[in-house]
Order: C-alpha cells, then sequence, then structure tokens
C-alpha cells in the first residue's frame, strides 16, 4: 500500500506541473482581485434606491428643502435623487434608469410653512415592492413629523393668543417657531443615536477570492488528474496491479490521497496567506473545506468515467458542471454582484456551502450532506472498479 501510494505520488506530483499550475491561478487570482477590487462600493450603490425628481417649485425654500435630503446621511444611504421631467417618468422606469420617481408641485415649499395639503405625487414599479415600501415609509415618516410640527405650532399659538394681542408680535413668534420646528423635523436624524441590530462586514476582493477561487480551480484540477483513470483502465494498469495482491481498495484509496496530496501543494500558499492574515482557526477551516471539495470532486469525476466511458465525453460534461459550479457560488463574478436568479442556486452549490463554512458564516454541519455524498459516489467507484 505505501509503494503503491508512493508510486501515485510521483505521477501527479511533479515540480514542473505544480509551478506551470501555481502560475496559471496566480494571474487568475490577480486579475480577478484587480477586476472586482472595487465590488462592495459597487455593492453598495447598487443597493440605493434611485428616485428621480421633477422639481416644479424652483423657489430658494425648495431648493433648500432638497439639499437638506442629499446632504442628510441616512437618507443618502438609500437614496439618490436625479433630476427629471414627469413628462419622463414612466419611460425612465420601464428602462430601468430610476426605481421610482417624486414629482415636487410648484409652491409646495410655501404650501408646508403654512400646513397646507400640496402633496407630491410618487409613481414606483410593482416589480419593486420592497423599495416601494421604503421610499414610502420614508415620506410618510416626514410627513408625521410635519403634522405633529403643525399640531405644535398650533398649541403655540394659541398659548402667544392668550399672552399677547399685538397681531404683528404674534405673527412673528408663528413665523419663527414654524420654521425651527421644520428644520428640526428635516434635520430628525441628528436627534437620535444610531445603534445598528448587526453588521454584515465586506471582505476586500484579495481576501474574497483567497476563500472563493481555490474549490473552483481545484474542481478543473482534479477533472483533468480523473483522465489518467481512464488511460490506466485502456491499459489495464489496475488489473496488472490487483494481479500482484494489491486490492481494488487499496489501489483507489492511494489514487485518492494523491490527487489530494497533489492539491494540497498547489494552494498551500493560499492557506499560509490566510495564517499570516487571519487566525489559524480560519486557515484551518480552509484546509478542511479543500480536503472536502477536493475528495467530492475527484470521487465525482471517477463516477463520471464510469458512466460516459469516453475521454471526450467527460471533458465536457466535467467542464460544464465544473463551470456552473464556479459561477453560482461567485468564484468568477463576487456572490453580492451576481443575478438574484443566480444567487437561489448557489445553495446547492458545494463552492458557496464550503466558502460560507470558511468565512464562519455556516457551521460543519452545514457541509456534512457533502461528505455523505463523497462517501456514496466513492463506493459506487469502488464496486465498479471491483467490477473491472
Amino acid at each position: 500500500m505505501i509503494n503503491l501510494l508512493w508510486l501515485r505520488i510521483k505521477q501527479h506530483v511533479k515540480i514542473k506541473k505544480i509551478i506551470a499550475i501555481e502560475i496559471i491561478i496566480l494571474l487568475l487570482f490577480f486579475i480577478l482581485a484587480k477586476g472586482f477590487e472595487n465590488y462592495s462600493d459597487d455593492y453598495k450603490d447598487s443597493q440605493k434606491i434611485v428616485v428621480g425628481l421633477d422639481k416644479q417649485d424652483k423657489t430658494i425654500p425648495a431648493s433648500m428643502l432638497i439639499n437638506n435630503f442629499k446632504n442628510t446621511e441616512h437618507f443618502a444611504e438609500l437614496f439618490e435623487l436625479k433630476d427629471s421631467k414627469e413628462e419622463h417618468f414612466i419611460s425612465d422606469l420601464e428602462a430601468g434608469f430610476i426605481d421610482a420617481a417624486v414629482s415636487m408641485p410648484e409652491g409646495f415649499a410655501d404650501a408646508l410653512y403654512h400646513f397646507e395639503n400640496k402633496p407630491v405625487k410618487l409613481i414606483s414599479k410593482t416589480s419593486t415592492p420592497i423599495k416601494n415600501a421604503i421610499l414610502e415609509e420614508t415620506l410618510s415618516g416626514y410627513s408625521k413629523y410635519v403634522k405633529a410640527v403643525d399640531m405644535a405650532c398650533y398649541v403655540y399659538n394659541d398659548i402667544v393668543e392668550r399672552k399677547e394681542s399685538d397681531s404683528t408680535v404674534i405673527e412673528a413668534y408663528e413665523k419663527g417657531i414654524t420654521v425651527n420646528l421644520l428644520y428640526a423635523t428635516l434635520n430628525r436624524a441628528m436627534y437620535f443615536e444610531k445603534k445598528p441590530l448587526a453588521q454584515v462586514k465586506l471582505v476586500t476582493s484579495t481576501e474574497y477570492y483567497i476563500i472563493a477561487l481555490p474549490f473552483s480551480i481545484l474542481a478543473f484540477i482534479s477533472l483533468v488528474a480523473s483522465f489518467k483513470r481512464i488511460r490506466e483502465k485502456n491499459l489495464s494498469i489496475q488489473k496488472r496491479i490487483k494481479i500482484s495482491g494489491i486490492s481494488t481498495l487499496k489501489q483507489i484509496t492511494a489514487e485518492y490521497l494523491a490527487e489530494l496530496m497533489f492539491i494540497l501543494i498547489i494552494f498551500i500558499p493560499f492557506i499560509i496567506y490566510k495564517i499570516v492574515s487571519t487566525d489559524i482557526t480560519s486557515s484551518f477551516k480552509l484546509l478542511i473545506s479543500i480536503i472536502i471539495a477536493t475528495l467530492f470532486f475527484s470521487s465525482l469525476w471517477k463516477v463520471l468515467t464510469h458512466l460516459l466511458k469516453k475521454r471526450e465525453n467527460v471533458l465536457v460534461l466535467g467542464i460544464s458542471i465544473a463551470f456552473l459550479n464556479a459561477l453560482v457560488s461567485g468564484a468568477i463574478v463576487p456572490y453580492i454582484l451576481l443575478n438574484q436568479s443566480i444567487k437561489s442556486l448557489a445553495e446547492y452549490s458545494i463552492n458557496f456551502s464550503l466558502c460560507k463554512y470558511t468565512m464562519g458564516i455556516t457551521s460543519f454541519s452545514r457541509i456534512l450532506v457533502f461528505i455523505a455524498l463523497f462517501a456514496i459516489l466513492f463506493l459506487i467507484d469502488l464496486r465498479e472498479e471491483s467490477r473491472a
């Protein structure tokens, strides 16, 4: 068994091959890491609700009101205002340039000051109910505060009228309190302390691909390594080894271990980086994940060689599976930038599950299903090889 394992290791582990693969992996890593260097900022911008605004009220108070919204941190985190015209609202919504549209009628600011009902017009898309709800609740939230100001001014005005008979003085008091309360309403965020209940840290592109890339690359490497099985079967090498007294179980075990050793050597730089940049626990999780992914894909490709027989058939189907798995798991484009329909497929991907485990988002029990699948595929491979 030891001699067979050593023979398999020498067949797989070749210095020139490892160096060539390392260079290709590092080039791919730097291209992806650099290409998506600002992916977290792009994601934040993509999540903003783009609101088309037709400002029909051209007065200075109206401009001050809009600038107040734009300069409010909490509002700017959620919304992006774009100048538009009411006649273009529908076409802009259909083209996807904006998520919603707001029309500010002429005289709106003055009506607000005098507490007159002159509502804005809101148009939104039915295909984005969550964004619509956020925008509607935000606007209605300001409306409730303005109504509260109206009540406060009414009460204050009543008190002033009881103490003061001069209408000029009463009007001056009314204007002063109205302006102060309205501006306090618009800047109400400064009176509250924001305490987030939870925060998901977006990792850098380098940290992301250190985790996401290995699982997809090793799928392709193990696919190429599986072609040795087809070549050896054609040359009846397994039968010759079996005649020498080595069981089929020992043969395929040595084959799996040699492939695992080969892939672990290739990804040593990734593991070392994790040790240096994070901690031992995270590095250990990455190591465990690479082992599980290697064994799973090795067994999958070997079962395919039994089903499809020909190398060309295994190559076409194997590349298709490996590429789709890499795509839906976020190994090519960062997961958070993927379309929602693609994200829904990621839950069935071994790569995505192992990435979540490595990052500490999910527990080890979540990936037990893939260990069980490996065991099933290994037993199928053992049965088919024993029959050969």
